[in-house]
């Protein structure tokens, strides 16, 4: 997995927008106390849990800055998602938002399994992702073809391939559900659905 250059960090963490998607987050790790976050990106969601150990991790230098800002009371690592420097079963919780689409499948499987192997018996696994729907809205058209429109180098699966992923790694699924983001101009309130899918780690 390729890390990103200083442009596209800066320009990615100046243009990220809050959303619905975020909040749903917070809300399902409500009261998840040793919480790991795999490829955090700038960590504006990081900065918002209450976990009394939070460790963010991402593979590109450049965002790590920007993650200490966001999350002071986190531990900000460099970190492969497919290689963890973290010992057996010491966390709660993985979270993973939209960053295992860029893993090809031999590594995502890689990174599922690492993500398993330092969670507790019954620790849950948040992946958050988008393009996971099978029924899209125009919208949701429109979003895609304007997001790709220079070509797609990422590897978005559907919900059953996730699921069919996640539980090859040892987990199952708790729960889905579909909270939306803002696409185009926040003025127009248009918005994409994503996939928010708790899985549990088995004993």
């Amino acid at each position: 997995m390729k890390g990103w250059n200083r442009e596209k960090v800066a320009a990615y963490s100046v243009g990220r927008l809050p959303s619905p998607a975020d909040d749903c987050v917070v809300d399902i790790l409500r009261g998840r106390e040793h919480i790991l976050e795999m490829g955090c990106g700038p960590a504006v969601v990081s900065g918002r849990l209450s976990a009394s150990q939070l460790v963010c991790t991402d593979i590109s230098e450049a965002f790590l800055p920007v993650a200490r800002v966001n999350a002071p009371a986190s531990t900000v690592l460099c970190a492969d998602p497919v290689t963890l420097p973290f010992r057996d079963g010491v966390f709660d919780t993985v979270l993973a938002m939209a960053v295992l689409h860029h893993l090809e499948k031999s590594n995502l499987d890689t990174a599922l399994q690492e993500s398993c192997r330092v969670l507790k018996p019954r620790g849950w696994f948040l992946l958050l992702e988008d393009w996971s729907f099978t029924d899209p809205s125009p919208t949701e058209l429109e979003a895609k073809k304007a997001r790709f429109e220079k070509g797609q180098d990422e590897f978005h699966l559907t919900w059953a391939e996730w699921d069919s992923a996640l539980g090859s790694a040892g987990f199952d699924l708790l729960k889905r559900q579909w909270p939306e983001r803002l696409f185009g101009d926040p003025s127009e309130k248009r918005r994409v659905r994503m996939m928010a899918a708790l899985y549990s780690r088995r004993l």
